[in-house]
């Protein structure tokens, strides 16, 4: 399954979450982080940059 969040604020998140079905039932077996999105402040004078 995919899950995405995104947030007003420009910030999110896609994850995968992995289940297995064991009869009638599902367990949940692992998730992992996809993608991030982060906000970026402009610093005075200009972008911030990464180092």
């Amino acid at each position: 399954m995919y899950v995405e969040a995104l947030h007003p604020d420009d910030t999110g998140a896609g994850f995968l979450v992995w289940f297995r079905r064991q009869g009638r039932s599902w367990t949940l077996l692992d998730t992992e982080v996809v993608w991030t999105i982060q906000a970026q402040v402009e610093a005075e004078g200009g972008p911030l940059l990464a180092p």
